[in-house]
């Protein structure tokens, strides 16, 4: 304990003193910052700060602040009160063979007689590099006096050491008295490292926040010490400086990082490489974090529940909440409805283990209460994290009365007309009908009339019914009161089908690729219904229809299984000879129940990017920044957020002409008879929920800020022709980029006709699937960028790839190709080209791309910057799993090697792989079952890989 901790008990028993009066008369005192003064006094409401400073030796205006509060307490102070400073003694880094001395005067600020005695090591008895140099006898210490007592410090070793200097005494704060001694040698030859720490345990953090350690590298030899470059296997680690340089005796502090991305256990080492000699191979430091139980509401996805009912009519459905833990530690939860007793929860707390849910079923009991909207909250909390609250907003509307609507005919053909009649439990006064064209804003309304029975009714006819259906609301007065049905806010309006016999598509033109869509639901026909009435028996001489199969890795073509009727939501190529236009039939585009979004299936699997062809669902445009991702535990994420999660790309590809020439582009609007395609990364299914929503001409999606000034910035297009074709990619730097996957990387979707792209970027292990990029930009920063191109060549003919400089490059910047078959490497420069030329049988070559400061390229000394060679298990993606994951890994020659899964218990589960295999980068599946196809426990699961006694690991957590 500190001498300033010792005072403090000494320190409240002189002012316990003061209250009582035993003070000597004749004083008073008044507490000030620094020590006393007079006047006032503590009992009139002066404020004492200054005793538990005392035991430390201060200097200047500190030291006589000290001195006057010392005087003040030898006037009353009846016991001894020992004080040191310093209250230790670090002797730093001491050369081998000499030594140091260091003191610390021990001070008596009591009012009596302080005694020293048996002045020892605590290592006493054991050779060590501490020794007592004096004040090592006993002594008496009047009050007001201090003696020094003095410390030798002779290292033998370089290691950190310490030992502390001990003493009995009759102070009753501090009966023995210790002296922490720390010190460490310096080595005369070469760098030594010493770590400050061996581990750093982050404890629990949630996601998407941050805990910070301190690690501090010293070198305790004679030579300079280099370290780095320190890496961890996880991303969710990160140091603050990879590689540094630490003088003779000198040290350096470090920030380590833990942002985890997953709700898991995570456990890392930090390697630590040097040029020490006595660490051949990196010191390491253990890296250990969690992330706490995380209570996430996943029913209902806007959090919300509304109910309703009439006065004299019965209680409501009951309706679920549904709540999932999606931390790493069992979640213990309550839920309560304060202030709304009217709200029945059952039940209101339990306990959910890690990645599973659970439900609520929540009531709401009208009776009792009058006409009118109720509003309240449940309140969701995790009782191990009291500021992790949640909630539902409850809505209960009870109604004065009850009202019957109906249409006649439920579905209306296009340009017809339609009765709708409400009938009312009261006599109703009077009432309106208000609609909309499905996705517009705006309603328009008709009066009602009195009818038979009581009932109110109005006509609806003509353009009001077409292609896009209605949306309704009726409202009835009654008796000076009102009643809307459906409800307002808590109820979607009424949706009225239209049927429309024939529907003209739009006009393609002759020998071009058009992806297109129907934006009807079909009424059971056929493709050759739809289509062969109008363009007649498909043929390559007159058109053909094809949709891609990212199962099959090739187009499915009419008239053979396309795999998917011609129906809304579903995306298709179709090409004519000439121009021509088709026509269909259908009912009017709407989302399922009462959902305002029309689900579109993104089918995933592991190991690549999966493309979906998908068509737009509606009649009308729609903002494709608007459009939603359900994932597999329907929880509800954004475009641009789902793309920061590796859940899919914020792209939707059309496919557009620029003179007889075809290009992918990403498309701010889905319009009505277009496809796209759109990529899902996650390695499970998912859904795009496309808005029931009319888009305003101004929306537009993610549009990537454009290029501007800042130093540093530059893109880059490269772009490859050949005989009958051409295509092009785009590399730079940003910025506001990120080395891995960000919202300026881009896949590249199937060509129309089956072909393989004439020129893409090879993904690398920074992106969320394995696949071919037409962009991949890069944070600025010095030095050269790579980047590994795949050009692909025709009929065995030539590819000549060139560059134009859109985003010109910095100054001193060059661009170099390499070509790795040849060992060519050219310089690539605006209006050159660089012929590749095929060898026999040769379809495609890998090439890279190398970007950086001319000084470093080297125009004649330039390496070809080829991969090292490495043996590499990656982290599994997707992390946690749900039905199985992906695994890369990479080995420096070929070799045999054995990949296998084990649970955590150290237990085989699964043989992945076996046998020898050529060097460089695998993939491995796993598809969640053991040895016998069972399903795998939700649990922690290793995968470890051996070759020739060398073993890496990595961590998957399955969920169910």
């Amino acid at each position: 304990m500190g001498s300033s901790r010792r005072a403090l008990g000494p320190a409240v028993f002189a002012v316990l003193l003061l209250l009582l009066g035993a003070a000597p008369p004749g004083h008073t005192y008044k507490g000030t910052l620094g020590g006393f003064d007079s006047g006032g006094g503590l009992l009139s409401g002066g404020v004492y700060r200054s005793v538990a400073s005392l035991g430390s030796q201060t200097s200047g205006t500190s030291a006589s602040n000290a001195h006057a509060a010392q005087e003040g307490f030898l006037a009353f102070y009846g016991q001894p009160m020992l004080g040191a400073d310093p209250s230790a003694l670090g002797f730093g880094v001491v050369a081998l063979g000499g030594s140091l001395v260091r003191s610390a005067t021990v001070s008596n600020y009591g009012g009596v007689s302080l005694l020293l005695s048996d002045v020892r090591l605590a290592s006493s008895g054991t050779p060590g590099p501490f020794a007592i140099e004096s004040g090592g006898s006993d002594a008496t210490i009047a009050p007001g006096g201090s003696v020094v007592v003095g410390v030798r410090f002779t290292p033998v070793s370089t290691p950190l050491r310490r030992d502390t200097l001990l003493a009995n005494t009759n102070d009753p704060a501090a009966p023995l008295w210790r002296l922490p001694l720390s010190g460490s040698g310096l080595g005369s030859a070469g760098p030594v490292l010493t770590l400050s720490v061996d581990s750093l345990d982050f404890g629990s953090v949630p996601i998407d926040s941050m805990a910070v350690r301190a690690l501090t590298i010293r070198n305790t030899g004679g030579a300079t010490l280099d370290v780095g470059p320190m890496t961890t296997s996880r991303s969710a680690f990160e140091v603050s400086t990879a590689a540094l340089t630490v003088p003779p005796g000198g040290a350096h502090d470090l920030s380590v990082w833990f942002d985890p991305d997953a709700a898991e256990v995570y456990r890392d080492t930090l390697f630590v490489p040097s040029n020490d000699p006595a660490h051949t191979a990196p010191a390491v430091v253990l890296l250990t974090g969690r992330v706490p139980a995380m209570l996430a509401i996943t029913e209902p996805s806007d959090k919300q529940l509304f109910f309703d009912a009439a006065e004299d009519g019965p209680a409501p459905p009951e309706q679920p909440i549904r709540i999932r833990n999606e931390g790493a530690e069992t979640l213990r939860w309550e839920a309560s409805a304060p202030g709304a007793s009217w709200i029945e929860i059952e039940p209101d707390s339990g306990s959910v283990l890690p990645g599973n849910s659970t439900a609520l079923d929540i009531g709401a009991r009208h009776q009792g209460l009058s006409a009118g909207e109720y509003r309240a909250a449940i309140r969701l909390a995790n009782k191990e994290r009291p500021l992790a609250v949640d909630s539902v907003m409850i809505l209960l509307t009870v109604e004065p009365f009850s009202i019957q609507v109906s249409w006649t005919p439920a579905v209306v053909e296009a340009g017809g007309a339609a009765e709708v009649r409400a009938a009312a439990s009261l006599e109703p006064d009077s009432g309106r009908v208000f609609y909309r064209k499905s996705g517009a804003g705006v309603f328009e309304s008709v009066r009602m009339t009195g009818g038979t029975g009581g009932a109110l009714i109005a006509t609806l006819s003509g353009s009001v019914f077409d292609i896009r259906g209605l949306e309704s609301y009726v409202m009835v007065h009654a008796g000076g009161r009102t009643v809307v049905d459906p409800k307002p806010l808590v109820e979607k309006p009424k949706r009225i089908a239209v049927r429309c016999k024939h529907v003209s598509s739009p006009a393609l033109a002759a020998g071009q690729y058009q992806m297109v869509s129907i934006p009807l639901a079909a009424e059971g026909a056929s493709v050759a219904d739809i289509l062969e009435d109008d363009l007649g028996e498909p043929s390559p001489s007159s058109w053909r229809l094809g949709r891609w199969s990212q199962e099959e890795g090739r187009y499915r073509e009419h008239p053979d299984d396309l795999g998917a009727p011609l129906d809304a939501g579903f995306g298709f190529w179709i090409i004519t000879r000439e121009d021509r236009k088709f026509g269909t039939g259908g009912l009017s585009v709407f989302p399922p129940d009462a959902e305002r979004h029309f689900p579109i299936r993104l089918a995933g699997g592991a190991g690549s990017v999966w493309w979906i062809q998908i068509g737009h669902p509606f009649a009308y445009p729609v903002s494709w920044s608007d459009c939603l991702i359900r994932d597999a535990d329907r929880r509800i994420h954004t475009m641009e957020r789902a793309a920061i999660q590796g859940l899919v790309e914020n792209a939707a590809y059309s496919y557009v002409y620029e003179g007889n020439e075809g290009r992918y582009e990403h498309s701010s609007v889905l319009a009505p008879w277009r496809g796209y395609f759109v990529n899902n990364l996650s390695g499970g299914d998912l859904e795009l929920l496309v808005p029931m929503e009319e888009a305003s001409p101004a929306k537009a999606i993610h549009a990537p800020t454009p290029l501007s000034a800042r130093e540093g910035e530059w893109e880059l297009p490269v772009r490859a022709a050949a005989t009958t074709r051409s295509a092009s990619i785009l590399v730079g730097e940003r910025k506001d980029a990120r080395d891995g996957w960000d919202s300026f990387d881009h896949y590249l979707p199937p060509a129309p006709d089956g072909a393989a792209p004439l020129l893409a970027i090879r993904a690398s292990d920074r992106m969320p699937a394995p696949g071919d990029l037409c962009a991949d930009l890069r944070a600025v920063r010095p030095g050269i960028a790579l980047w590994d191109l795949a050009v692909r060549f025709e009929g065995g003919k030539e590819t000549r790839l060139s560059i134009e400089a859109i985003g010109a490059l910095p100054a001193g910047y060059a661009a170099l190709l390499e070509d790795t078959r040849t060992g060519a490497v050219a310089a690539l420069e605006r209006g050159a080209s660089y012929r590749a030329v095929p060898y026999p049988g040769e379809e495609l070559r890998q090439m890279r791309l190398a970007i950086g400061p001319a000084e470093e390229l080297g125009a004649e000394g330039y390496e070809l910057l080829l991969p090292e060679a490495r043996f590499a298990l990656e982290r599994p993606f997707p992390n946690p799993a749900r039905d199985g994951t992906t695994i890369r890994f990479a080995i420096p020659e070929t070799e045999n090697i054995q990949l296998q899964l084990f649970n955590i218990e150290g237990r085989l589960v699964r043989d992945l792989a076996s046998g020898s295999l050529e060097a460089g980068e695998h993939i491995a599946s796993w598809d969640g079952k053991d040895a016998r196809g069972r399903r795998a426990a939700p649990g922690v699961y290793f995968f470890r890989l051996d070759r020739m006694g060398e073993t890496r690991t990595a961590r998957v957590v399955v969920f169910r």
